[in-house]
């Protein structure tokens, strides 16, 4: 949209991989175009080519990624799908998400994101000695974490929370397109929009005794 309200108009797109920046639009071995309709039919399969290329090239050797989040306030019902596509995603990649929570309260979110891909998550007690705790606990990798006697979690909360009120339940309708969770049952997805086959359960007749 913005190459087609003037012809002058450029734009850039970059893209931060390990340990570089590269550019997927424009292509700076390519030719520059002028026309500004033709700029914009090729941003997208530009975009795309370049992005698919970027994540099959193999990551440097002895590259290990980490994630390390902290977290100072309550866990926000309505981040609970993007979290878990980010978790989920996290755990193809083999990437540990470990997790410093300073806030008030425990973060079911970052329990369940360290423990599926295998972090560490700490709720220091005293924020004063940040510094010690980002050192001695976070700053080891994979390897020398399993020499070293670091701290587990005692319990984590799988609760997960409903797609049609936010709301955190330990049992649910699954939708067995989209695995959306529900609180309630509903005969349609509002997520996927697919329509359940399941028929309600009849009412049992009552059993009469022969005396």
């Amino acid at each position: 949209a913005y190459l087609l309200q003037h012809r002058n108009n450029r734009l850039v797109i970059l893209a931060a991989h390990a340990g570089k920046s590269v550019f997927l639009f424009p292509d700076p071995d390519g030719v520059n175009r002028t026309g500004s309709a033709e700029q914009f039919s090729s941003v997208k399969e530009q975009v795309w080519r370049k992005l698919t290329e970027l994540s099959n090239a193999p990551i440097d050797e002895g590259s290990l990624p980490r994630i390390l989040v902290v977290d100072s306030s309550p866990d926000f019902a309505e981040q609970y799908i993007s979290i878990m596509n980010c978790i989920f995603s996290a755990q193809k990649k083999h990437v540990p998400i470990d997790s410093c929570v300073l806030a008030s309260e425990p973060s079911a979110f970052l329990q369940q994101a360290s423990y599926l891909t295998g972090g560490i998550y700490f709720k220091p007690k005293e924020p004063q000695g940040l510094v010690q705790y980002f050192l001695s606990i976070w700053l080891a990798d994979a390897d020398t974490r399993q020499m070293l006697k670091l701290p587990t979690q005692a319990s984590v909360d799988f609760r997960a929370m409903c797609f049609c009120h936010k709301q955190t339940i330990s049992t649910a309708f699954v939708c067995p397109v989209c695995l959306s969770l529900f609180c309630e049952f509903s005969p349609i997805c509002s997520t996927c929009g697919i329509r359940s086959q399941i028929k309600p359960l009849k009412a049992k007749r009552p059993i009469h005794q022969i005396s």
